[in-house]
């Protein structure tokens, strides 16, 4: 008949083997549980990358589309301006060549006065 410590000593030789077996178990489903996460993981990953580019270039499509209407919207505004400055620098030419045309003809008449009452030529400064 068997023993008390023999029933203690198979009952611990049975719970070294089922604590044996228990660990397996455990690091195969933790093994499982970590590729399914890490599987979980990248899918969730790729779909936010995926979304994230779409969204990306949906505010890249607007903003450009926005940058253009102000840059034309700026282009109107500007052209008035544009015209008045084209008009004044024509007006200020127009002036350059006058004046620039007076002088040259009082220096010409100037040369032939002192020529003519020979007078020493004028230094402008």
């Amino acid at each position: 008949m068997l023993t008390k410590k023999d029933l203690e000593d198979i009952g611990a030789l049975i719970d070294k083997a089922l604590d044996k077996r228990l660990a397996i178990q455990e690091e195969n489903y933790d093994r499982k549980l970590d590729n399914r996460l890490k599987q979980q993981t990248e899918n969730y990953d790729r779909k936010l990358d995926t979304r994230f580019k779409q969204q990306e270039s949906d505010y890249d499509r607007k903003m450009d589309g926005r940058f253009k209407q102000q840059d034309d919207n700026f282009d109107k505004k500007l052209k008035p301006i544009y015209k008045i400055l084209n008009k004044i620098q024509k007006d200020i030419n127009t002036a350059i060549d006058f004046f620039d045309e007076d002088v040259t003809d009082l220096k010409v008449r100037m040369d032939r006065v002192e020529t003519r009452l020979q007078l020493p030529p004028v230094i402008a400064n």
